[in-house]
């Protein structure tokens, strides 16, 4: 057998997942041919696929090497430096790639990903929108655009997005969560409803689906559909703190003071990083009279996010309800103060919003 015998067995071994044989034929096709650079560049796919990420590395080099208009090569290593975080590697590979193969869809899609984890919107939309042009059935590119649609607060063009997202793939039940929670962002509650009913009809098993449909169900006022759907949500995955600090708010709703704080509690073990839920406990505790706490809790939030509106304006009432039973006068004037500084800024946020 020759080299390109070994290669094109390594091919079908690696189609049909033996990686082991497959890598096997790529040593043997390269020992039998050393200038072999297609060799050396599928076998670095392949152990990237394997984690074996420096050994990819010198075998993306040395194609490089051994054919410096390989565009595939310069894919791969553009893929790998992405993974070993050497963003700006990688976007100098991708950019190589590009210009040897400006027809690659993927190529922009993927770059777009990484200028996206680079803060260069400007960057990624481009990308996006030139990999979707250039190919578009790529399901990714409509995904990736989305999420960033979203950060630029262009929610309905990141449902429009996941609307061809899901022509394309009408099965993505991933994608029906998403669309579901930006609809309901957009108040069209019937709509995020019956995404959230099509995701959990594909994925009965996904237990952070129930989870937003509770919190639908419960600005619906479905208290006990909420408390349902929460209550599925953390037996399916008992480590969501979403769900337990949801099914608080529908404890609160019962006024259910003791199993709320529980279950915030439980939400704040399992993701203490996350400040909203420090925020909702600030919220139970006021609900309960426990004013001082609760300031505590709020302060800690918005130690975390300065410009956090639901702490703000949770603290204000708070300041406001301490005033209501303050007897010493200079000490109500400087509670409802602080109350009207909190009440003014929160104001102010929702106004840029």
């Amino acid at each position: 057998m020759e080299a390109i015998d070994y290669f094109n067995c390594a091919e079908v071994r690696l189609a049909l997942n033996y990686l082991e044989g497959a890598m096997a034929d790529y040593n043997k096709a390269i020992e039998l041919k050393p200038d072999f650079a297609e060799a050396y560049n599928n076998r670095g796919n392949l152990k990237t696929k394997m984690n074996d990420l420096q050994g990819a590395l010198i075998d993306f080099d040395k194609a490089i090497e051994l054919k410096h208009d390989l565009a595939e090569a310069y894919y791969g290593r553009a893929h790998l430096k992405k993974k070993m975080n050497d963003y700006k590697g990688a976007i100098i590979d991708y950019d190589k790639a590009i210009e040897l193969n400006p027809d690659c869809g993927e190529a922009y899609y993927l770059r777009g990903t990484i200028k996206s984890e680079m803060d260069d919107e400007q960057g990624a939309m481009a990308d996006y929108n030139k990999a979707i042009a250039l190919k578009p059935d790529l399901f990714e590119a409509y995904h990736a655009r989305s999420f960033l649609n979203e950060e630029l607060n262009d929610v309905q063009g990141a449902i429009e997005d996941l609307d061809k997202a899901i022509a394309l793939k009408p099965d993505s039940s991933g994608s029906y969560i998403l669309r579901g929670c930006l609809k309901s962002m957009s108040n069209d509650v019937r709509g995020a409803m019956e995404d959230y009913d099509k995701a959990i009809e594909l994925d009965p098993n996904f237990g952070y689906t129930y989870s937003h449909r509770g919190r639908l169900k419960l600005k619906l006022n479905d208290v006990q559909g909420a408390k349902e759907d929460y209550d599925k949500g953390i037996t399916k995955h008992p480590s969501d703190a979403f769900a337990y600090n949801g099914r608080a708010y529908v404890y609160l709703e019962l006024r259910n003071f003791e199993k709320a704080l529980d279950d915030v509690n439980m939400a704040i073990k399992l993701d203490e990083d996350n400040y909203d839920y420090f925020d909702s406990r600030g919220e139970i505790l006021m609900t309960m009279g426990k004013l001082n706490e609760a300031i505590e809790d709020l302060n800690y939030a918005l130690s975390k996010n300065i410009d956090f509106v639901p702490s703000l304006e949770n603290r204000a009432k708070c300041y406001r309800k301490l005033a209501e039973a303050e007897q010493d006068e200079t000490k109500k004037a400087d509670l409802i103060a602080k109350a009207e500084a909190d009440e003014k800024k929160a104001d102010s946020l929702k106004e840029k919003k």
